[in-house]
């Protein structure tokens, strides 16, 4: 049986710079317009990478009890987005701050209910709700 060992160790990346190796791989003239990137992506590093590349950006934020209780507001203003017979989504955005952000940044608040609201009470424990952040 062989064995294989690295001449180095692997070093975890920071996000700075993995963007900098995968922006380095593309073709010239290409160009990467916008970002999608899931909740394990939403440190105040990734964000300035973003921000100082002038790259657009879509993050999943995950959701926290401060998130939740903001989407409680009786002042937020939703917007239904669609309808249909079974399922109802409203959306409302917010100026928000995490406690490991430099800044605060826009976030949409999501909530979803998949039975009418006029069947129901629509008790608060009904609807699923998730917070993305945009440039």
């Amino acid at each position: 049986m062989m064995s294989c060992a690295l001449a180095m160790p692997i070093q975890p990346m920071d996000f700075s710079e993995f963007s900098k190796a995968m922006k380095d791989q593309l073709p010239d003239g290409v160009n990467i317009r916008a970002v999608r990137m899931d909740k394990g992506f939403t440190g105040e590093k990734v964000f300035q990478t973003l921000e100082q590349d002038n790259r657009d950006y879509v993050i999943k934020l995950k959701w926290t009890k401060r998130l939740a209780q903001l989407a409680q507001a009786p002042n937020l203003l939703w917007h239904c987005i669609t309808e249909s017979d079974r399922e109802h989504c409203d959306v409302a955005s917010i100026m928000y701050q995490a406690t490991s952000w430099d800044k605060p940044r826009w976030v949409i608040i999501v909530r979803r209910l998949d039975i009418e609201p006029q069947e129901c009470l629509c008790a608060d424990w009904l609807w699923e709700y998730e917070a993305i952040t945009n440039d």
